[in-house]
C-alpha cells in the first residue's frame, strides 16, 4: 500500500499493491476495510497501472495498514483474519497505550510464524 495523508485537508490518498486492503476505525466507532482500490503485487506486470481512492479522515479515525501474514492463517478463509482484525482493533482502540502490540498480541500469539507480519497504526488529531 501506498498512501498520502494531506493534513490541512485531511485528505488520504490510497492504492495497494498487493497487499491487504487497510481497516479504518472511525472515530464514531465504525470500522470498515477501504477496499476502494486494488492493483497487482508490484513487480507482476511490466506495464501495471494502480488506481488510487480519495476519503476525507476524521479526528480521532484510526487507519491500520498490515502485512497478510497477521491475517492469514493455514486451512482457514483470509476473512476469518480479517474479522478477527476489527475485532482485535475495536478492542484495543479502547486502550490509550500499545495499540499495535495489543492487536499483535491477540492475532499472533506464538512466536512461529510462517510468513512476515507487520502493522502500523495513524489515528488522527485536530
Amino acid at each position: 500500500m501506498i498512501a498520502i495523508y494531506e493534513t490541512e485537508s485531511r485528505m488520504l490518498t490510497w492504492t495497494t499493491a498487493g497487499h491487504p486492503y487497510p481497516l479504518l476505525l472511525a472515530a464514531n466507532g465504525q470500522s470498515q476495510y477501504l477496499e476502494e482500490t486494488h492493483g497487482p503485487p508490484l513487480g507482476v506486470l511490466t506495464c501495471g497501472s494502480y488506481r488510487s481512492n480519495q476519503r476525507v479522515l476524521e479526528p480521532g479515525d484510526t487507519l491500520v495498514v498490515f502485512t497478510d501474514g497477521l491475517v492469514e492463517r493455514r486451512g482457514e478463509s483470509i476473512d476469518n483474519g480479517l474479522d478477527l482484525l476489527r475485532s482485535a482493533a475495536s478492542s484495543a482502540l479502547k486502550h490509550e497505550t500499545a495499540f499495535t502490540l495489543r492487536v499483535y498480541g491477540m492475532l499472533a500469539p506464538t512466536r512461529v510464524h510462517v510468513d512476515d507480519i507487520a502493522i502500523l497504526a495513524v489515528t488522527i488529531i485536530d
